[in-house]
């Protein structure tokens, strides 16, 4: 009986893991708050250092044209220091969320630099951008 309810217990577990929810059903109010949430988790995971409670929030939607996702929609999760900065879309950081499953596929901060996170998942590796990380060619 114990090895039934540990059973029970892993499978119930791994499915809550990996569950994936359509942002596009949710009503708009609540998709801000889990593309909020995701973009926060996410930055906190790949990028800390970007990250302050008072930066402004911007959202957006692109619909991917070409490559293996075509047809497939993103929601950009953006993030400003400031109105100026929205204006001339300076990001503080930004995160790329699929719509369909609610799993952040990319992060790119403000220096320019960025990482794949499905790849960065897929490899095993553990990344995490710096505030004193530059892009390749800075100040040349």
């Amino acid at each position: 009986m114990k090895y039934i309810v540990v059973i029970l217990c892993l499978v119930f577990a791994s499915c809550m893991t990996t569950k994936t929810i359509n942002l596009d059903k949710m009503n708009e109010l609540k998709r801000e708050k889990a593309l909020t949430k995701i973009a926060v988790n996410t930055v906190n995971k790949y990028a800390s250092d970007f990250y302050s409670e008072n930066l402004i929030q911007k959202i957006d939607t692109l619909t991917v044209k070409e490559g293996v996702n075509i047809s497939r929609k993103l929601y950009i999760v953006s993030f400003f220091e400031n109105e100026k900065r929205i204006k001339s879309d300076w990001y503080s950081f930004k995160v790329y969320v699929w719509a369909d499953t609610s799993k952040a596929c990319d992060i790119y901060v403000e220096t320019g630099l960025g990482v794949n996170i499905e790849e960065a998942e897929k490899s095993g590796r553990t990344i995490m951008l710096h505030k004193t990380s530059q892009p390749k060619g800075w100040g040349q």
